[in-house]
């Protein structure tokens, strides 16, 4: 079996992280805030993502905002990295390709790229490569091959809680009317108590992490496009 030890200082780092982020307090009284500059004051009082609100403004367009949750999200993924023991850094970076699967997934049906895509550092070779000099474009199915792939040996209750989770997960990103976000995140924050300390537990928080962004994200969008009056 594989010791608990190895992730003791993982583990302390994503504890303590989550102690900065949201609470349900703070959810009650944004979903109250209709006022964009005030829901981003709110927002600033959560100390896990001050850093990525001190970029945005009232002047910020979506497209903006968009690119920096993303790159924040890539971020974090990167400083967990770091916390793992080496064998494990290589699925935890991996979890950064699902950020891009759908943009991958509308260029490799044929769809254009939108302007957006072009101004994106991280898009923008993909979105104007010929189709015969075309990198990879990940698919949902084709990163569940990938990621185990990358996985180091596990005990096999430790394998089935991922994979069970993994597909829970997947199945959110597929449709999330199928599982919502609140479902998710109760089965994200259940699994990470339970093998608190294991290889399981960077993966549940990284889904508490992105969980709280997505829902973070659409209530500031929310108020960008409707409140403020965005096309």
């Amino acid at each position: 079996m594989i010791p608990r030890r190895p992730f003791a200082y993982a583990q302390a780092r994503m504890q303590a992280g989550l102690g900065f982020g949201p609470d349900r307090r703070f959810w009650d009284r944004l979903v109250g805030i209709r006022d964009p500059q005030l829901a981003l004051r709110a927002a600033a009082d959560v100390a896990f993502w001050q850093e990525l609100l001190r970029s945005f403004s009232l002047a910020s367009d979506i497209h903006t905002l968009e690119r920096a949750f993303r790159a924040f999200l890539r971020e974090k993924i990167q400083v967990l990295a770091g916390w793992v023991p080496p064998a494990w850094n290589a699925p935890v970076e991996f979890t950064a390709r699902l950020i891009d699967i759908p943009v991958l997934e509308h260029l490799a049906q044929g769809g254009r790229p939108y302007s957006w895509m072009e101004q994106d550092p991280v898009y923008a070779g993909v979105a104007a490569a010929a189709p015969e000099d075309e990198p990879e474009r990940l698919s949902l199915e084709a990163w569940d091959r990938t990621w185990w792939c990358t996985m180091p040996a596990t005990p096999a209750t430790m394998r089935a809680a991922l994979k069970q989770f993994e597909g829970r997960f997947l199945e959110h990103l597929r449709d999330p009317s199928s599982l919502g976000q609140s479902d998710l995140r109760e089965d994200a924050r259940r699994l990470f108590r339970r093998y608190a300390g294991t290889p399981v537990a960077p993966f549940a928080w990284l889904t508490l992490v992105a969980v709280d962004l997505w829902r973070l994200r659409g209530e500031l969008m929310d108020r960008f496009l409707f409140e403020r009056g965005d096309s």
